[in-house]
């Protein structure tokens, strides 16, 4: 598993967005970045490890057992430790709520240092105003089940793209300051 040392989360943070892409497109990775997301706080940045979650499309009968209680959702939210980032597979699926206000909150309270997802956010103004920065495709008002359910965590995604496997190095999201244009960056590798 990668160690996400101190001395190289630092690093890492000190790199603009654009120089951390370029450096893994001459080491042949081009396939690294979450394009298209917003940010509930473009401001900041953030640098972590993964932590995954998988939705898979709903099926009625099958929401019966893998929507309510202790779900897939619920597991990746109490998991998620101190400074790691949960990224979740929404399919890129923009008509869904793969977080709200409460499990966020929760997230937050956990330390997590981020969400992304490739999915909508359902409590928009709520999400937005936490101090944990969101990343996410659009809000969304819809209630987990109506287009997907949380099937597995800690497993090896395709977030919006790029792969993404539990423990590997996440980060350098938001608008790069350096970017005159104001363009959103994607996330990095």
């Amino acid at each position: 598993m990668p160690v996400l040392t101190p001395e190289l989360k630092k690093k890492l943070e000190s790199v603009a967005t654009a120089t951390l892409s370029s450096q893994l497109r001459k080491r042949g990775l081009n396939n690294v970045s979450i394009d298209g997301l917003q940010a509930t706080r473009p401001d900041r940045r953030v640098v972590g490890l993964a932590r995954t979650l998988r939705y898979v499309p709903n099926r009625e009968d099958l929401f019966t057992t893998h929507g309510g209680g202790f779900n897939a959702q619920k597991r990746a939210i109490d998991s998620v430790n101190e400074g790691e980032i949960l990224v979740m597979e929404a399919r890129g699926e923009k008509g869904t709520g793969t977080v709200g206000d409460i499990l966020a909150l929760r997230a937050q309270m956990r330390g997590a240092a981020a969400i992304i997802t490739d999915g909508g956010v359902r409590d928009y103004s709520a999400v937005a105003g936490l101090d944990m920065p969101t990343y996410f495709a659009n809000p969304h008002p819809a209630v987990l089940g109506r287009r997907h359910i949380p099937w597995d965590t800690d497993i090896t995604i395709a977030c919006g793209g790029p792969r993404s496997s539990p423990g590997h190095h996440r980060g350098r999201l938001g608008r790069d300051p350096g970017d005159p244009a104001g363009h959103r960056g994607g996330a990095g590798g």
